[in-house]
């Protein structure tokens, strides 16, 4: 069974929540839709708000399934799901990311994002939402 990982897209308006990763984790200063590996027996909806919590001290609302990417990562195939969600505070804690912002949706190709994240970047830019 493919790997499963959970990505979390926060829109405000035309402005997207992107994530710069640390320089001590796997791909060192790429962008990134914030989440991670979901656990066994884990949702991928239970994922994004455990993740959230503990990447960015956030509670979440989940609005709905937006994407997914099939890439490779250490030689093994993942699925990235992408869900459109919401942030329910706007104070937030950077305990795993060196950087987070709101960019413009526009403005996305001037960011350097991991591969896996790039399809939800191209499906923002032509689809929207």
């Amino acid at each position: 069974m493919m790997k499963q990982v959970a990505a979390a897209i926060f829109l405000e308006g035309n402005k997207v929540f992107i994530a710069k990763r640390s320089i001590y984790d796997s791909l060192p200063g790429k962008w990134e839709f914030p989440g991670g590996k979901l656990e066994q027996d884990e949702t991928p909806e239970q994922c994004l708000h455990r993740e959230m919590i503990e990447e960015f001290g956030v509670p979440i609302r989940i609005e709905r399934y937006y994407a997914k990417s099939i890439f490779e990562h250490k030689g093994q195939t993942m699925e990235l799901l992408g869900y459109l969600a919401s942030m329910l505070q706007d104070d937030i804690c950077l305990n795993v990311h060196d950087e987070g912002k709101w960019v413009e949706i526009k403005d996305l190709p001037f960011y350097d994002f991991a591969s896996a994240d790039i399809p939800f970047v191209q499906k923002l830019l032509t689809e929207g939402i």
